[in-house]
């Protein structure tokens, strides 16, 4: 495989098998070349989208930038990518259909290596940043450069981490965890473990089997976390490795202009661990801690500020604003009208005279006042589902948080 960070755009000839001829993969620049997604591609989509054919005006499975740039691979986000949606049968138009179009579908384990694909190795799914990896080693584990328990190692945004062990001589009986560290591609070569592709602060437990290993709690901000936004919170560590049965301390602040309920943890929590408490350590810089109770097994927090938009925003919005920013630049009015609704009839948030209406927006269910994150109007925006308008430009972060701010308001 050849590194995501020199690999140039090249056009790679592919003997498949599967197709039974040579045909030509158009790789992203920065990508790494990856000759089972291409003979996934080719072997089950090229029939109908490469090669000339296009159907439903998709044509360019074979090239990877071809599908990016159309918006068709979303890099760092298959849940928004509609090539991943498709093949999944999920988050598509109710009149479209499962990918491929006369089966048999894709299996689970190809499917999941498009998705690892799509959000771990192309480009523009590494934000340039260093993450904090927690190695945690259980009774008489050793590895390379360290004679400690707990070590932390400095990772790169979207590159690997190799760990050798030293001891015990047999590594192939050890347990080894990174399931808080997201990308599940790990391997084990002799006495090298190496894990997926770090995007975030995690924890890596090795243990001996039958040995309780040390659960890690992992924190995020719920909102404002794409490129661009602004995280509703900032936190200190974001990763922590606990004995078991004990409990995670998380400090954070809350971004400027934002608050946070400490009081309602139903506001301002979601988890898997179990729920503790939020206590204010300092009022004039925002500053909060969150304890969960006890843990037993690796779980994640999820941090929510009460104002979940991309940014905080400036002032109140008038739905005047609101319809200017969806018919205006790349506009929704060239598909979302009342005769079209480009497949998409819930879409239809115009009158006949081909404006925006808020009632139609709401009645549509569009948009539910007073709670902007479960919006249709503003997933699709903000690109937390297939981002709108279809292949861009989109919406900037600054009209997204005010349609964002209009619909926390209540959408008058």
């Amino acid at each position: 495989m050849f590194s995501r960070y020199f690999l140039s755009k090249i056009t790679m000839i592919l003997s498949l098998f599967i197709v039974g001829s040579c045909d030509e993969y158009e790789v992203v620049e920065g990508a790494d070349f990856n000759p089972d997604i291409a003979g996934i591609f080719l072997g089950e989509c090229s029939q109908c989208h490469a090669n000339g054919k296009s159907e439903n005006g998709f044509g360019v499975v074979d090239n990877v930038p071809a599908m990016i740039a159309q918006g068709y691979i979303v890099p760092g986000s298959p849940e928004t990518s509609k090539v991943v949606n498709r093949i999944k049968g999920e988050n598509i138009p109710e009149n479209a259909y499962r990918m491929p179009l006369r089966g048999p579908f894709l299996s689970d384990e190809k499917i999941n290596s498009i998705e690892n694909w799509v959000k771990f190795d192309l480009p523009g799914s590494s934000s340039g940043e260093s993450h904090k990896v927690t190695i945690s080693l259980g009774s008489e584990i050793k590895i390379e450069g360290s004679e400690e328990d707990t070590i932390v190692k400095t990772v790169k945004d979207g590159e690997k981490l190799s760990i050798t062990i030293v001891a015990p001589a047999d590594v192939s009986k050890l347990i080894f965890d990174s399931s808080s560290c997201k990308d599940p591609r790990t391997s084990l070569n002799g006495n090298v473990f190496t894990t997926g592709r770090i995007t975030s602060d995690c924890a890596i437990s090795i243990t001996q089997p039958g040995e309780a290993k040390k659960p890690t709690v992992t924190a995020i901000s719920l909102y404002g976390t794409k490129a661009g936004q602004t995280p509703g919170v900032t936190l200190t560590e974001s990763s922590i490795t606990i004995e078991n049965g004990s409990t995670a301390t998380f400090t954070f602040t809350v971004r400027e202009g934002d608050t946070i309920d400490a009081s309602d943890l139903s506001k301002s929590i979601e988890s898997d661990c179990e729920l503790g408490s939020i206590v204010e350590i300092d009022a004039a810089t925002r500053q909060y801690s969150y304890e969960t109770g006890k843990v037993t097994e690796t779980c994640e927090v999820k941090i929510k500020t009460n104002t979940p938009c991309p940014t905080v925003p400036s002032g109140p919005t008038e739905f005047t604003e609101v319809r200017t920013i969806l018919s205006s630049g790349s506009n929704c009015l060239g598909c979302h009208y009342p005769s079209n609704s480009y497949d998409l009839p819930e879409f239809d948030g115009t009158t006949q005279n081909g404006t925006f209406e808020k009632n139609h927006l709401i009645n549509n269910n569009l948009v539910k006042p007073n709670d902007p994150w479960n919006s249709e109007l503003s997933k699709r925006l903000e690109g937390r589902k297939t981002q709108m308008p279809d292949g861009g430009p989109y919406k900037s972060i600054e009209e997204q948080t005010k349609v964002c701010k209009w619909i926390l308001d209540g959408a008058q």
